[in-house]
């Protein structure tokens, strides 16, 4: 697999290299969000800085899309950070953020730095699940 997978204390963060198919891209999704840590992130970046071709198309961008999706029914908690500067990618990545359901948690950057500083100032999000099954365990009267 042309993907290194390095959990950090708050997150995770996976760089990509070499020649880079939708199959990759998925195996990666399924290896993060099938590990326990995974649980607890605050965030999810993901480093295309070294990819040298790319063979994805927008439509499995969808699947991972709804993969991504699948995810934050278990954790709900992560922003999903990209960086690239291939245009094709960033073509793909503007995609992503475009179609994606949870934009306000998603951003893309030419650099590491960039991306880490924002993820940095990003507020912890509230685990919107956990709260609805808190609210609905209230009693009806009050």
């Amino acid at each position: 697999m042309p993907y290194r997978i390095t959990w950090e204390q708050n997150g995770v963060y996976c760089q990509f290299w070499g020649e880079v198919e939708a199959a990759n891209v998925i195996a990666m999704l399924r290896d993060i969000s099938s590990d326990g840590r995974f649980d607890t992130i605050h965030y999810w970046l993901t480093d295309y800085l070294d990819v040298t071709h790319q063979h994805i198309v927008a439509e499995e961008v969808d699947e991972m899309i709804a993969l991504e999706f699948a995810h934050h029914c278990s954790n709900s908690r992560y922003y999903a950070v990209a960086v690239a500067n291939d245009a094709g990618i960033l073509a793909l990545l503007r995609y992503w953020t475009s179609h994606h359901p949870d934009q306000n948690q998603l951003a893309y950057f030419t650099t590491v730095e960039e991306a880490r500083a924002w993820i940095a100032a990003q507020p912890p999000i509230l685990d919107q699940k956990r709260r609805f099954i808190r609210d609905q365990s209230r009693s009806p009267t009050g």
